[in-house]
């Protein structure tokens, strides 16, 4: 149990099984968070918290994030893996819907540290995933671009590694999210095929794997 002072804050991270369509009618596809006193009486909650729509494409699975040890307003090392586990043809791909761009955002307050391609590292080179550049831009420092060869399918495995600065020993953000961004577009990604949120790390934690 967790005891809580008027105008704190909490952080749920939760695994769910995700179903393989959209719930529907909407009304089905919420999320509700109610608070209860020690008799399990309902204090306050939110019953409408609406979820997203189920994408079946791209289709990727085994999200692992790996980073060095992690100390205030330090360079670390950051790598992040998954696999698509499911061949996207290029030639059933819709128009504007075709992925051309992977994108990892830190959480607000880290920086990627990229000065010269030669400081992102492939850590699958044998993979059958076409990555043909990286890039990234100090307008937006949280953000790092992987273009995809657009005229091979998409399989395979992502797993690069790159440096990171990270903020002073107050700063670290409490909604520590990473974010995977599938796109059709870069740098902004306004076509986005799919986002999926990874859980960061703070200072003095340690990865729950090692890295391969």
């Amino acid at each position: 149990p967790y005891v809580k002072l008027a105008g704190d804050s909490l952080f749920i991270s939760l695994e769910v099984r995700v179903p393989l369509e959209t719930p529907s009618p909407r009304a089905e596809n919420v999320f509700r968070v109610r608070v209860l006193d020690e008799s399990k009486l309902t204090l306050d909650g939110k019953l409408n918290e609406f979820g997203g729509e189920v994408r079946d494409m791209p289709r990727v699975e085994n999200f692992k994030i790996w980073w060095t040890r992690a100390l205030p307003d330090r360079i670390i090392t950051v790598a992040v893996e998954f696999t698509f586990n499911l061949t996207i043809s290029r030639e059933h791909e819709l128009a504007g819907q075709s992925l051309r761009v992977i994108q990892i955002v830190a959480p607000d307050g880290l920086k990627m540290g990229v000065r010269r391609p030669k400081d992102v590292t492939p850590l699958a080179p044998s993979s059958s995933l076409a990555i043909t550049v990286w890039n990234w831009t100090g307008t937006m420092p949280r953000g790092l671009w992987f273009g995809l060869d657009e005229q091979r399918n998409v399989t395979g495995k992502f797993h690069y590694a790159f440096p990171v600065l990270l903020p002073g020993v107050s700063e670290m953000p409490y909604n520590n999210l990473w974010s995977v961004k599938l796109c059709a577009d870069s740098p902004f990604c306004k076509t986005e095929l799919l986002e999926v949120p990874l859980p960061g790390f703070f200072f003095g934690e340690e990865p729950d794997y090692d890295l391969s």
